[in-house]
């Protein structure tokens, strides 16, 4: 699954070979559900069968919408890995931005039941 982002929606790459998902640029866009909505669907669907997962994000800048959707995503992985005792490492890169990393650092502490995470700069 790919999706070429936008300047209000962020790029998508993941490789379902692998279990490696890489969302990355800006998400800011009024109607974000036109890409959170499908990965969403996806993601319940490649859920279903046990496997490891490395969701690495990297985004420039988001919204409270999209930091709410982030948060739906990081729960609904991380409580299935819970289920099937799979991996799941979050990769959560800050280029530097003291917000940014307060934020994964925040999301870290409210999905941490099965979740790895690491800090990039």
């Amino acid at each position: 699954m790919k999706f070429e982002g936008t300047n209000e929606l962020p790029s998508l790459e993941f490789d379902e070979a692998i279990g490696h998902i890489r969302i990355f640029g800006k998400s800011i866009a009024i109607e974000h559900l036109d890409f959170w909505s499908p990965l969403m669907a996806k993601m319940v669907e490649y859920l279903e069968e046990p496997r490891d997962i490395h969701l690495e994000l990297e985004f420039e800048y988001f919204n409270t919408p999209s930091a709410k959707q982030i948060l739906k995503l990081l729960n609904l992985i991380d409580k299935r890995m819970s289920e099937t005792k799979r991996n799941f490492v979050v990769t959560w890169h800050d280029d530097d931005d003291e917000d940014l990393r307060e934020t994964g650092e925040d999301f870290s502490t409210m999905v941490n039941k099965n979740a790895i995470w690491r800090f990039k700069t």
